[in-house]
């Protein structure tokens, strides 16, 4: 009797030294396991397949001027109903403007931990550090111009997106960026013209609050699947992923599509007394 509940009262320990084990872990910040994970997920996976110069060019050629409607008729067209449609929470910062690039994929999670109580001086190396080991971009120095940065944050509630990353992101040639997860600084983004969708509106920046994860592995966002190097079409209906090997297909049809739109609306605009703009042909 007196054996069986000494190991009862063992295990009971264990146990309660092992949850306050994993309480300590999820409650503290330690930079050493998250520093290793990120060393790790810091170069695309080996078995991306990438895609040539020249193929880059001839799918960015092919989806250029290209609306989101003209777009999603061409997927039903090929038989993709419904497919590749973001949420329609997914809107853009800057309106106004329609794009078009090559996904480039990219994760965070939330990491939610105990900020130690600090000075101001040293919470700025706290958070130099946070976003030299935990939160880097390293994906930077992969992306080609072109490329549509696609942000799998879901579960987070910080301004990853800001100002100053967007502009960034545009000076480098990437295309636009879309999040599922935040963005802040929008007045100013709005006044870079330049193109981000985000799901939400936020305030708060990274360190303390989120953890880089991978890149150019399949993401899901704003409930869709995206693999780096499908195509991207966004403007102010929403955001829409094309899958690859439709990507050619699609644009043909879309591009018909488009045509027959601008002639038909141009009569209607003399009909109306309009002033034809670039959006209809005669």
């Amino acid at each position: 009797m007196f054996g069986s509940r000494l190991l009862s009262l063992v295990l009971l320990v264990g146990l309660l030294g092992l949850f306050l084990c994993m309480v300590t872990s999820c409650a503290t910040i330690d930079a050493s396991s998250p520093t290793r994970y990120v060393q790790k997920h810091s170069t695309p996976p080996l078995n991306i397949k990438t895609i040539s110069d020249e193929e880059r060019q001839v799918l960015l050629e092919s989806f250029e001027g290209l609306r989101v409607a003209d777009v999603a008729d061409a997927m039903d067209h090929v038989g993709l109903l419904n497919v590749g449609l973001m949420d329609k929470a997914i809107r853009p910062i800057t309106p106004g403007m329609t794009i078009c690039g090559i996904a480039f994929t990219t994760k965070s999670k939330p990491k939610w931990g105990k900020i130690p109580k600090m000075s101001a001086e040293e919470y700025e190396k706290y958070a130099s550090d946070w976003y030299k080991n935990i939160h880097p971009t390293p994906y930077r120095k992969y992306m080609k111009p072109g490329d549509f940065l696609v942000i799998d944050a879901r579960g987070t509630d910080v301004g990853y997106i800001g100002s100053y990353n967007s502009l960034a992101e545009k000076n480098r040639g990437t295309r636009g960026i879309v999040i599922d997860g935040g963005c802040r600084d929008t007045h100013e983004v709005r006044l870079e013209k330049v193109g981000v969708f985000a799901r939400h509106i936020a305030k708060t920046m990274l360190p303390g609050r989120m953890q880089y994860c991978s890149m150019m592995e399949p993401v899901t966002c704003g409930g869709v699947k995206v693999h780096t190097g499908d195509i991207i079409v966004a403007d102010d209906d929403g955001v829409l992923v094309v899958p690859k090997k439709y990507a050619l297909e699609v644009a043909e049809i879309a591009h018909r599509i488009l045509l027959q739109d601008k002639k038909g609306r141009y009569n209607l605009y003399i009909e109306a007394g309009l002033t034809p703009d670039d959006t209809v042909e005669k």
